[in-house]
């Protein structure tokens, strides 16, 4: 069994940080619930308070799958993209993109 993990790190528009953060409780509230979900953290820049560094690592592709399946990821996705400012760095597993 092989773990899926994901780190990201997004660049949030001038004024939307704490909208951004808000916008993560959801999120972190079902993956304390959620089977398979190991690792869920957002971090925020110590020089650079618009930029988030997120990591997550689930127990299998399955585990992942469930994760963004879910209500409340799609309910936050379309909220995040917005915020965002531009999502620069996303890597799963040692490859580009999520």
């Amino acid at each position: 069994m092989s773990h899926v993990a994901i780190v990201a790190r997004v660049t949030v528009k001038e004024g939307r940080a704490n909208e951004y953060v808000a916008a993560f409780v959801p999120l972190l509230e079902q993956a304390v619930k959620q089977p398979g979900t190991l690792l869920y953290a957002v971090n925020r820049s110590k020089d650079d308070p618009h930029v988030f560094w997120t990591t997550e690592v689930y127990a299998d592709d399955a585990a992942f799958a469930a994760h963004c399946a879910s209500e409340v990821h799609a309910a936050a996705s379309p909220n995040g993209r917005t915020i965002a400012w531009h999502a620069g760095t996303c890597r799963r597993a040692g490859r580009s993109g999520c």
